[in-house]
């Protein structure tokens, strides 16, 4: 389930195109919207759902202190809807997602009684009179935050999805989400938080790279095109499988250039994307021109170059 402003059409589009197109049908994508203060935004939204058909909608006004309204309200949903549903994964609409590598995981390391994530331990609420964040005494009396699981994404166990919501009830509201939901609200009812390493703890931790989240599970605050290059890219068998290796000299033609390669070895290194195009930051490789760098990229199958002009 997917908390979404109303007015972020492109977001829920890159993700219908991506990760929640799905084909398995044992999962479901439903998008959690607000009430957005124009109308137009509102109508237009109707109208996608008219054709989507995976739109909740909720009269929880569209602002930050209502964040938590809004997980309460598809925990309901979900405990409503949903009964004897295995997980609930509840995700931002900035976030990529590699859904095969987590139901993959869920088969082998399947949970109970617990909400899984980048877990969040020893943090406590900030007094500063003039910051933004800040929680009073009266909001929140202790020194430290329950451990929690970082907001951007948590995968709930379906065993406990409605006494979750049942702690909605009782447990008084509080202004952040994760801290109220994965926090104050699960060590209410006895849950565990478990710390999931294939979840992004971190803003834009890792670059807009496919081969980036080829182990990952998640990724934080992407915009709608890169979700849709990081899909794209994932899904490209050929960048699998980087290993060591020696490159003898060839030449190749690339953008109607002649590059030569000089010897060399794999690397396993970082990557990162520009203008659309897929490079990885192993060993520098020589050119004839001395214009432009290239890199081989080594599959399971083929060798492959991509320019970088």
């Amino acid at each position: 389930m997917v908390p979404s402003a109303v007015s972020n059409f492109e977001q829920r589009n890159a993700i219908r195109s991506t990760w929640g197109n799905i084909s398995n049908l044992t999962v479901m994508l439903k998008f959690v919207l607000g009430k957005s203060k124009r109308s137009l935004h509102q109508n237009l939204a109707g109208v996608e759902n008219s054709i989507c058909h995976d739109i909740l909608f909720t009269d929880i006004s569209e602002t930050y202190e209502n964040l938590s309204k809004k997980s309460i309200a598809l925990l309901h949903w979900a405990s409503t809807n949903c009964k004897g549903v295995k997980y609930l994964l509840k995700i931002d609409d900035d976030m990529f997602l590699n859904l095969p590598r987590l139901l993959d995981e869920l088969k082998t390391q399947p949970k109970l009684n617990s909400i899984s994530g980048c877990k969040v331990s020893g943090a406590s609420p900030i007094r500063l009179p003039f910051s933004k964040w800040r929680i009073s005494r009266s909001e929140y009396e202790k020194d430290y935050y329950p451990d929690y699981i970082a907001g951007t994404a948590y995968l709930i166990s379906g065993d406990i999805i409605p006494k979750l919501y049942s702690a909605t009830g009782s447990v008084p509201y509080f202004i952040f989400e994760d801290v109220y939901i994965t926090g104050l609200c699960r060590e209410h009812i006895g849950a565990v938080p478990l710390e999931n390493k294939g979840f992004s703890c971190g803003y834009r931790d890792r670059s807009p790279c496919g081969q980036n989240f080829r182990y990952r599970i998640t990724g934080h605050h992407y915009t709608p095109a890169e979700i849709q290059r990081l899909w794209r890219e994932l899904q490209d068998r050929n960048v699998d499988g980087l290993d060591g290796g020696e490159v003898n000299l060839n030449t190749y033609n690339v953008h109607g250039k002649n590059l030569s390669l000089s010897a060399g070895e794999f690397n396993t290194g970082q990557c990162y994307c520009a203008n659309n195009i897929l490079f990885i930051t192993t060993a520098s490789w020589e050119i004839q021109d001395g214009a432009n760098h290239l890199q081989v990229l080594k599959g399971k199958d083929t060798t492959r170059c991509i320019f970088r002009g």
